[in-house]
């Protein structure tokens, strides 16, 4: 633990005694009076058989306190001051580390090891998931169009690839036609060989059917009785 000096021990007593009778009587006084007053006007309520004395003794205990910690800055001061004090060396390479200083009024307590706290922490410096996952060529599918897959939906035939689709005007016009043929047939009556019926279209002869040979009555004969051709 650290030795106070005969100096920074006279220093400390002195800091006790300006700070109370500086600060902590006129902080307990004040927060007291201020306290007692609030109970006599309603604004806090009071004990029912100590009346406003807690609240009052409980106000000055802090008034205490805080004159206490209100004097610490100008203890501080008066410690840098000593040349040759340790202390007061400790504390000005505080202060121009930016740093506060507390300093207690009891000379059997030391103060803190001087030095810079390390912080730890447990987060990675990498927050994406998979980012050390080594890469096969071949093997990543995460661009392989699927069913699934947008761009799969947006694929569409080539123009000249496209089934052509009659449209309800042609197969209007066709029908027209279809009837007005058939309206001029019923009117110029039977004109071609496809409109004769067949039930009385005559009968074409057939090519491998022979002609039928002449009689044998008119014909001459031998001796014997055949048919003499000539």
């Amino acid at each position: 633990p650290y030795r106070f000096t005969n100096e920074e021990m006279r220093v400390l007593r002195e800091c006790n005694r300006n700070s109370f009778f500086q600060r902590c009587i006129p902080f307990s006084t004040i927060l007291g009076i201020g306290t007692y007053y609030a109970v006599q006007s309603g604004y806090l309520k009071s004990h029912p058989r100590w009346g406003a004395t807690v609240k009052v003794t409980v106000a000055a205990v802090i008034g205490f306190f805080l004159g206490k910690m209100s004097y610490q800055s100008k203890c501080a001061e008066m410690i840098m001051a000593l040349p040759n004090s340790p202390l007061g060396e400790m504390l000005r390479q505080r202060k121009r580390g930016g740093f506060q200083e507390a300093i207690t009024m009891d000379p059997g307590l030391s103060l803190p090891p001087f030095g810079d706290v390390d912080s730890y922490s447990d987060v990675g410096p990498h927050h994406e998931i998979d980012m050390d996952r080594p890469y096969h060529e071949g093997l990543d599918d995460s661009q392989r169009p699927t069913l699934d897959s947008p761009l799969f939906e947006e694929e569409t035939l080539p123009a000249g690839t496209q089934p052509k689709s009659a449209t309800y005007e042609e197969l209007r016009r066709k029908n027209r036609e279809e009837y007005e043929q058939k309206k001029t047939r019923q009117f110029r009556g039977v004109t071609g060989p496809d409109d004769i019926p067949t039930s009385i279209r005559p009968k074409e002869p057939t090519p491998d059917a022979s002609p039928n040979p002449p009689p044998t009555w008119n014909r001459e004969k031998n001796q014997y009785g055949d048919v003499w051709e000539k």
